[in-house]
C-alpha cells in the first residue's frame, strides 16, 4: 500500500511538473486595429513569465499619439490584463480596435474642446473577430 501511495505522489509530481513547464512557456499574444492610422498589429508580448523587449517596443510604437508621434512606455502589465479579458470572455486572439491613445501637450487642447476628462473623450472599444463586441 505505501508503495501504492508512493507511486501515485510520483505521478502526481511529475504531472504537476509537466504542466507548470508547459505554462512557463506560454505565449501571450494580442492582436490590435487602429482606428485612425489603419495599421494591424499582431504581437506575442510575453512567453511564460518572461516579456519580449522588441515586442513591448512595437506595442508602444502602435499605441503611439497618431498626430504628434509621442511614443509612451505602457506597464506591460495593462497588456496582460487586455490578454486576460479576452480570454475571459472566451475570445482570445480577438482583434482589438485603438479607438484612442493618450493625448498629451497640444494634441489634448486640439482633440479636447471644450476641455473635458480623458476618461469620456477617449475609449478603447475591443473589437471581437468573428461577432460583436465586447462588453
Amino acid at each position: 500500500m505505501r508503495g501504492l501511495f508512493c507511486f501515485s505522489a510520483l505521478l502526481l509530481g511529475a504531472a504537476l511538473f509537466a504542466q507548470s513547464a508547459e505554462l512557463a512557456g506560454q505565449p501571450y499574444h494580442l492582436r490590435f486595429f487602429h482606428t485612425h492610422t489603419g495599421e494591424r498589429l499582431d504581437v506575442v508580448y510575453r512567453m511564460g513569465e518572461q516579456y519580449i523587449p522588441e515586442a513591448l517596443d512595437q506595442l508602444d510604437h502602435f499605441l503611439r499619439d497618431h498626430r504628434t508621434g509621442y511614443i509612451h512606455h505602457y506597464d506591460p502589465r495593462l497588456f496582460d490584463l487586455l490578454n486576460d479579458l479576452t480570454a475571459s470572455v472566451g475570445r482570445a486572439g480577438a482583434e482589438l480596435n485603438v479607438i484612442c491613445t493618450a493625448l498629451l501637450g497640444a494634441t489634448s487642447s486640439f482633440a479636447l474642446t471644450p476641455p473635458v476628462s480623458l476618461s469620456t473623450a477617449c475609449t478603447w472599444k475591443p473589437r471581437l473577430s468573428t461577432s460583436g463586441f465586447l462588453a
